[in-house]
């Protein structure tokens, strides 16, 4: 074996051989402390979330270091040793973590919800828990995400994915494959062409997915390598050497000193700026990345750095202890925030606090007692094939406990009250089932009920709180012989508006905009004898204010009026701050009066305020007429979850469709020749 100076001499990037570095166990830190300052709702981390960003690019970094050190100093790569690493070193905690969350789960959650999270328990066992994510990112009516105690683990599926490829990408780039001429002089080369071209590639699948499937782009491991690859790369750049004349602490060790805190900045910045709007991967992701990847290479000069340098700051004792338990902490602040969510419905910030801390001691105990024992478990070392042995053990009792858990879920869910909330959640609107309305198309999509033949038209337009009234619409339109036309679109509001943000898709919803132009023009050419107008009010949680709202409610009742004989604005109801249906079945289901959650129902935040400049909007265009259906659903000061044995709502924002039904002689009343409205 060569020399160490003879090897460096050869490879300049070889003065990254692997050693400890304490300005990464400072990074990991900062990288967990943004994540979980983001997640517990800390004012000023509203981008906390390039986080993740940046454990992605030390990932790249780490493994890529490891790896090619290794080939270079002993001629090839081990990668049963490297499997049997990752394996003591990720899924001893893992199996821990859903062990706990799964026992907390059956306690705090109703059974529907238990039946849709053990998906998630199996995806996540099985390291594929992304994808899950990515499919039910469209689903408009699916449980929210941010309810999941496993929603974080999507970013160590992406790891794993990422360990079990980037090992044969890194021989393919040596050249070290069986089939594969040797030529050690110019593999580096070589191998910066492939890290190069995965980066491009991956980037630019990042940029469309960003701006047309969203959902995908943030969870997909295609769309993320290229994070991976740059920190690769950011191993093999050969170090800029200084001359003998330079003196390192006035100018290199002072420009890479400056060059740090810069990149510190960046990130920073990204932290305080970005927020859940913000298009990402995509463009958004480039200042995290090469933020980590500048930090990554300044750290890497081995000059005397100024008393201000920021490895010094990173090097500090309280980060190198955050740092060391970085991977137990993310894997435990998550599911003891979500569950802090579930037990108080809208926690403080105190107590939001309080849960990071509690959870920070879980990951000592975790990295203490299971984690470093098994990764540096002289036994499991030994041979890879115990690791191996032990990794398939953990996967596989996972999944059968998942699965005996799904089939118990499912027949709870099926009895008593459960199974009447069950099947008020699950009952949709009609038009959902008929493909009637989908989110992200933006073609129109035009369903004709009742009577097909009939003199009277009626239209309904606009969102999911639209579709929401069809079932009471419906059952007036057929008992009065009218015509009915629906034209819905999930998560667009009949409001002009210039641009709007999905928070469902995760990008801008261009679609929205030529899909209401469109709209307008199709009820144009029915000309109907009536057209029925609602959009949700939850809008505002996407940066939408009250006087943009009524603006574009004014605009398109003025747009309507010549196209319609009547337009009948429907106002919507209070949007609810919890999911009643839930509320309910957790109440039900849970032991001891401590953990009954409260499910009065109060208005959500930001939402009167839309719904006021509805009114505002409809009195400037005096020919409108208006179904208030505030009172009618839930008083504004707020009201009970159920009336008269109904589930008023059946999620977070929409009126159950067998509630919806009762309110059919409210709608029958305009189909009649008399104007006349209980609500009106």
């Amino acid at each position: 074996m060569a020399s160490e100076s003879t090897v460096a001499g050869q490879h300049a990037w070889l003065e990254f051989r692997p050693h400890y570095r304490p300005d990464i166990e400072g990074l990991r830190a900062l990288a967990v402390l943004i994540v979980v300052g983001f997640h517990a709702k800390i004012p000023g981390f509203t981008g906390g979330f390039v986080g993740v960003d940046v454990f992605f690019v030390l990932s790249g970094y780490l493994i890529t270091w490891i790896l090619v050190n290794e080939a270079e100093l002993k001629g090839s790569v081990d990668l049963k040793r490297f499997y049997a690493r990752r394996a003591r070193r990720l899924l001893p905690a893992m199996a821990v973590l859903l062990a706990v969350t799964l026992v907390v789960t059956l306690f705090l959650y109703a059974p529907f919800e238990q039946k849709e999270l053990a998906r998630t328990w199996a995806s996540t066992a099985l390291y594929v828990s992304n994808l899950d994510f990515a499919s039910s990112a469209l689903d408009y009516h699916g449980a929210a995400a941010e309810t999941n105690p496993l929603l974080h683990t999507w970013s160590l599926s992406v790891e794993e994915q990422f360990y079990l490829v980037w090992p044969w990408l890194l021989l393919l780039g040596l050249r070290m494959l069986r089939w594969q001429k040797h030529r050690p002089l110019p593999r580096m080369q070589t191998l910066l062409w492939v890290l190069g071209a995965t980066t491009l590639l991956s980037f630019f699948l990042s940029l469309y997915l960003t701006h047309t499937e969203g959902g995908w782009a943030f969870y997909l491991s295609p769309t993320r390598a290229w994070e991976f690859a740059l920190g690769g790369i950011a191993v093999l750049i050969p170090v800029n050497r200084r001359s003998p004349q330079q003196s390192p602490a006035t100018r290199s060790g002072l420009r890479t000193t400056l060059l740090s805190w810069m990149a510190l900045g960046g990130l920073v910045a990204a932290t305080l700026l970005y927020d859940e709007e913000t298009p990402f991967p995509g463009v958004a992701a480039v200042l995290p990345v090469l933020a980590t990847v500048v930090l990554l290479r300044t750290g890497t000069r081995s000059d005397e750095a100024p008393t201000w340098s920021l490895r010094r700051l990173l090097a500090l004792r309280p980060l190198q202890f955050i740092g060391k338990l970085s991977y137990s902490w993310y894997l435990w602040h998550w599911p003891a925030l979500v569950f802090l969510d579930a037990v108080m419905e809208i926690p403080s910030m105190g107590a939001r606090l309080i849960a990071a801390i509690v959870s920070l001691g879980l990951a000592y105990l975790s990295y203490t007692y299971v984690e470093n024992p098994l990764r540096h478990s002289p036994f499991l070392a030994k041979r890879p094939a115990r690791s191996f042995a032990m990794a398939f053990g953990i996967s596989g009792v996972a999944v059968l406990l998942v699965l005996l858990w799904f089939k118990s879920s499912t027949h709870w869910n099926t009895t008593g009250y459960q199974g009447f909330i069950a099947q008020t959640v699950d009952e949709r609107p009609l038009i959902f089932k008929d493909g009637c309305a989908r989110l992200g198309r933006g073609e129109v999509i035009e369903c004709v009920y009742g009577d097909s033949l009939a003199t009277q038209t009626a239209v309904l337009v606009g969102d999911s709180h639209a579709a929401q009234f069809f079932p009471a619409l419906h059952q007036a339109v057929d008992d009065a012989g009218w015509r009915l036309v629906v034209l819905v679109l999930p998560g667009c509001p009949m409001v002009e508006l210039p641009s709007l943000y999905s928070t469902y898709l995760r990008r801008m919803y261009p679609e929205c905009v030529q899909w209401r132009q469109d709209a307008q023009e199709d009820i144009g050419q029915h000309q109907p004898d009536l057209t029925f107008v609602a959009s949700g009010s939850g809008y505002s949680a996407t940066g939408v204010t009250p006087e943009t709202w009524e603006t574009g409610t004014r605009a398109i009742l003025t747009n309507l009026l010549p196209k319609s004989d009547r337009v009948v604005l429907i106002l919507d109801p209070l949007l609810p701050n919890h999911d009643a249906a839930a509320c309910l079945a957790r109440a039900d289901w849970r032991i001891g009066e401590f953990f009954d959650p409260d499910c009065h129902i109060q208005a959500r935040p930001g939402s009167v305020a839309l719904v006021d400049a509805q009114v505002r909007a409809a009195q400037a265009v005096p020919a409108t007429e208006m179904l208030d259906m505030r009172n009618a659903v839930c008083p504004q000061d707020g009201c009970p979850p159920t009336i008269d044995g109904f589930i008023r709502y059946r999620d977070r924002g929409h009126v159950s469709v067998a509630f919806a039904r009762t309110f059919s002689d409210t709608f029958r009343a305009y189909l009649s020749p008399v104007e006349s409205d209980p609500y009106h």
